[in-house]
């Protein structure tokens, strides 16, 4: 299975100016060296990366494309990963300083979890993206919360999602703060073909920024899979709150083409 979910892209967030689009808890940018300890024949790794941090926006200058490294900024991040038959464990802390905002510098966690079986699967994600320890109150604000299920049935896949959208993510403001619940209903034909296909149902409560505010879509899609590519074809319909003055504005098309290999 993927580990990882598929509530994520610009095709879910379209109205978002977050970076990576909420995809893993945290993600490295920056020049520096990787060092790795995984021992033959065993089931789990230690990783230590050191670098130069460039996370977007935060650690850079200028627009695209004349983006310049604002130098200066050291990270030190330690991840261990842990492999067993129907469990899989990730965890990972970090830090960057020196930083302008806080005289201690940044720091950074998060744990993942996926166990499951051909039918059922379940994956929960919960980090820190960002903490000032001598300025920041840990609330739930400051938090990445992702939970996902997958049940299996034949050529149906049922996967609900629960994300709570953080206040800070790649160590810098969101500038919005959400929860989606979202209901992933898939279908496949057999397992030679390329093409499959679904429709979702997306709830999206935005506390930030204010008014708060709940939108409801319904989203249909198909996927072709095809060697080393995958397209996508999706529309947003906005189904809350159903304005009928502003029809153009209830829906919206998107077309996706990700390398795989």
């Amino acid at each position: 299975p993927v580990l990882g979910s598929r509530y994520t892209s610009f095709m879910h967030f379209p109205e978002s100016d977050v970076a990576n689009f909420y995809e893993g808890i945290h993600t490295i940018y920056g020049t520096g060296g990787k060092f790795e300890f995984a021992p033959l024949e065993k089931n789990w790794l230690l990783d230590v990366y050191i670098y130069q941090d460039s996370a977007p926006g935060v650690f850079t200058s200028g627009t695209a494309p004349n983006v310049t490294l604002d130098f200066g900024h050291a990270s030190v991040d330690v991840r261990t990963a842990f492999n067993f038959e129907k469990v899989r464990l990730e965890a990972f802390l970090g830090a960057t300083f020196p930083t302008s905002d806080s005289s201690i510098g940044y720091y950074r966690g998060g744990l993942f979890l996926h166990a499951g079986t051909e039918k059922v699967e379940f994956m929960a994600g919960l980090g820190l993206p960002l903490w000032k320890p001598l300025d920041d109150v840990l609330l739930v604000d400051r938090f990445y919360i992702l939970v996902e299920q997958r049940v299996h049935l034949g050529p149906m896949s049922i996967v609900p999602t629960v994300f709570y959208r953080p206040k800070y993510y790649l160590q810098a403001p969101t500038g919005e703060e959400a929860l989606d619940i979202n209901l992933d209903i898939q279908f496949h034909g057999r397992e030679e073909s390329l093409i499959s296909g679904g429709i979702e149902g997306n709830f999206v409560y935005q506390t930030d920024p204010p008014p708060s505010q709940m939108i409801g879509k319904a989203i249909p899609y198909i996927q072709l899979s095809t060697p080393g590519v995958v397209y996508k074809a999706q529309v947003n319909a906005k189904v809350w709150p159903f304005d009928m003055s502003n029809m153009a504005r209830m829906f919206e098309a998107f077309l996706s083409i990700e390398a795989a290999f």
